[in-house]
């Protein structure tokens, strides 16, 4: 089950309320669809003194919220994150044990409004547990087609 990374007693109690039903709680990063101009023009404060950037993979504006958002998902007592497949490689690196689970778009899909992206073979390769894929496989005109070429692709 996913959760949006926000509130710390928010997180606290559905990470409470999951455990005796064994719900694994996977916390939203950033949506992928957002990037540096968008968190600007939601006020999130983008400039970042270097010793919050100090020993973390990730040292862009972007991938620092993440580093904060993952930090604090850990503390909470969630199982693993949503997050790009940009950050999946300094994630499992950084937090092993935890599920990653980027949303992906195979080669040659549109990519439509999703601006931190990568393909679903990057995905893996970097340490993924699981991949989201929605519209290229929801838009297809041939859904399980799609899912065949997308595996073919992780394969090859």
């Amino acid at each position: 089950m996913t959760i949006h990374i926000q509130q710390r007693a928010a997180l606290e109690a559905a990470v409470k309320a999951a455990e005796p039903f064994g719900i694994q709680l996977l916390g939203v990063t950033l949506l992928t669809s957002m990037d540096e101009k968008d968190m600007e023009d939601l006020s999130y404060n983008t400039t970042m003194q270097g010793e919050a950037l100090r020993g973390f993979k990730l040292q862009d504006p972007v991938g620092t919220v993440v580093r904060e958002r993952v930090k604090h998902g850990v503390q909470c007592g969630l199982n693993g994150f949503v997050c790009s497949p940009k950050e999946v490689a300094a994630l499992s690196s950084d937090y092993p044990g935890f599920y990653l689970v980027p949303g992906v778009r195979p080669l040659g899909s549109d990519i439509g409004d999703q601006k931190r992206i990568g393909t679903p073979t990057q995905a893996v390769t970097d340490g993924a547990n699981l991949i989201v894929i929605g519209r290229p496989i929801r838009n297809a005109k041939d859904p399980a087609k799609a899912v065949q070429q997308i595996l073919a692709e992780i394969q090859g």
